[in-house]
């Protein structure tokens, strides 16, 4: 019960965040040439996810269903883009990387609220109608299928290493105490 305490309230919080930085926004497009490393990235691994969770609800696996959409939201999506987006997302200015990211931000984070809708339905349900646009019920929306157009296997290994860097960097500055 803790943990899913725990999650519900990163999910929260980065609900928050969102709908804080999505405030007054009107959806746009964006195109394939417009998206930044962290973009392609984050709409790859929720291609997958968006695969797996189809396969395990197929199969019945509700256990590996959730654990799946729950480390994709805390681990990828929470810890690590959502931080690399905030400099983007704190300019004054509409700038384009503003614009882009707010973009791809409402599109993640409407496929997370869908692919999470089954596990908690009430919370999901809440934070659908408190993203921008005209929203009908997350209830009576399709549930997500993958976009095979967007996985990009090269982005994934590449914010891997990325990541594993950034890693190493933290480390080595918590054991110097810098």
């Amino acid at each position: 019960f803790e943990y899913g305490r725990n999650f519900c309230n990163k999910f929260w919080n980065a609900a928050r965040f969102a709908i804080m930085n999505l405030e007054g926004y009107t959806p746009a497009p964006v195109t394939a040439d417009q998206l930044r490393m962290e973009d392609r990235w984050i709409l790859s691994r929720l291609a997958r996810v968006a695969a797996e969770m189809d396969q395990f609800l197929g199969r019945y696996q509700f256990d590996a269903a959730t654990r799946t959409v729950r480390e994709f939201v805390w681990h990828e999506f929470c810890d690590w883009y959502l931080e690399m987006i905030k400099p983007a997302l704190s300019a004054e200015a509409l700038t384009g990387d503003r614009l882009r990211q707010r973009a791809v931000l409402l599109r993640v984070y409407e496929t997370i609220l869908a692919l999470s809708h089954p596990f908690m339905p009430f919370l999901t349900e809440e934070l659908w109608h408190a993203l921008p646009g005209d929203r009908g019920l997350l209830y009576d929306r399709p549930f997500p299928v993958a976009d095979a157009a967007v996985t990009d296997e090269n982005v994934e290994e590449d914010m891997a290493h990325l990541m594993e860097v950034i890693r190493a960097v933290r480390n080595i500055r918590s054991e110097l105490n810098v």
